[in-house]
């Protein structure tokens, strides 16, 4: 069963759901990425061109982060960090926003 839900989310509360953001691309990630950091390496491989990477500790605030990431057309991978044991985020959309 699916249900839908409406919910309104502004880019500060995106800011807030995560627990940890910084920019991805070319810092060194794609070296962790091949030694086994993430779950799926396939995904974290395709996201290497992606410019922000979010961590979450939660499930539920990884299904809003990317139903909001989904409802505003925005493009992203999502895998889970073996590491932090987080879910991560990798999209181009940046917030940077002062909570």
């Amino acid at each position: 069963m699916t249900t839908s839900i409406t919910i309104k989310i502004t880019p500060q509360d995106f800011d807030l759901l995560s627990d940890m953001q910084m920019e991805w691309g070319d810092q060194g990630w794609i070296n962790r990425v091949n030694e086994g950091r993430f779950e799926d390496t396939e995904i974290a491989l395709l996201a290497q061109p992606m410019k922000w990477a979010y961590w979450f500790d939660s499930p539920i605030s990884c299904i809003l982060a990317k139903s909001y990431l989904a409802s505003n057309k925005e493009g992203f991978f999502t895998t889970y960090d073996l590491a932090s044991e987080s879910w991560v985020i990798f999209t181009n959309y940046a917030t940077r926003v002062d909570a």
